[in-house]
């Protein structure tokens, strides 16, 4: 039973009490401003209750850890934005996991293909919101997820202009333990999900763990108090 291809985003921005801040280095190699981080945004693949159906999919998942991690992203990452969810999520296989559900005001956007990039206004989003650091997790590493992140990082979408005209460079986090798969043909999952983590870290995003991610959240937070 394949899932629905839905994707969605939630920023930490506002309601944890996060401000914006202009704190940046500059990258010698191209001559940018990279970011430290001002607008983060949590970018949440396919976690459906169909990835459950273990007739399908089996029941060899790797990261045992995923639902928790999960949750305490979503904890960290609290400003919603206005929820639009597809007709297609009213059949039980395609409804959002209950540890995911999301609250009122976070968008949800449906997609047809693996990158979330693909058919949807995703792109045109987050390169309004400037933003500086994406945050990826969701299921599966090397299905939806990879190629969001590769997507994300040949679009570009976190490096834009600030307000004086200078160019920042974003970052895009994977958070490898808010990711996992499934055993494919005589790989078990925990083989297939690392091998496809270390092929993006470097060239298309940073790879982070969630306790790595929710620690620069809370030091932002404080630092703006």
């Amino acid at each position: 039973m394949k899932a629905e291809k839905t994707v969605r985003y939630v920023s930490a921005e506002a309601d944890s009490g996060l401000q914006h801040d202009s704190s940046s280095s500059i990258d010698s190699s191209t001559n940018t401003i990279v970011s430290t981080g001002s607008i983060d945004i949590l970018l949440l693949i396919d976690v459906q209750v169909a990835f459950d159906d273990e007739a399908y999919w089996g029941s060899k998942r790797s990261n045992l850890a995923f639902e928790s991690n999960i949750k305490e992203l979503l904890t960290s990452f609290s400003r919603r934005f206005e929820c639009i969810f597809p007709s297609e999520s009213k059949c039980y296989r395609l409804e959002i996991q209950e540890y995911a559900r999301p609250s009122h005001g976070e968008h949800i956007i449906s997609k047809q293909q693996n990158s979330a990039f693909v058919g949807t206004n995703l792109e045109d989003m987050l390169r309004q919101m400037k933003v500086d650091r994406l945050c990826i997790a969701g299921l599966t590493t090397d299905h939806c997820v990879s190629t969001t992140v590769r997507t994300a990082a040949n679009l570009g979408v976190v490096n834009h202009f600030n307000d004086t005209g200078e160019q920042v460079k974003g970052r895009i986090i994977l958070v490898e333990d808010a990711v996992a798969t499934f055993k494919r043909g005589g790989f078990d999952a925990e083989t297939v999900h690392q091998v496809h983590v270390e092929s993006l870290k470097g060239e298309f995003c940073e790879v982070m763990r969630t306790a790595e991610v929710v620690d620069i959240l809370h030091r932002k937070f404080y630092q703006s108090e």
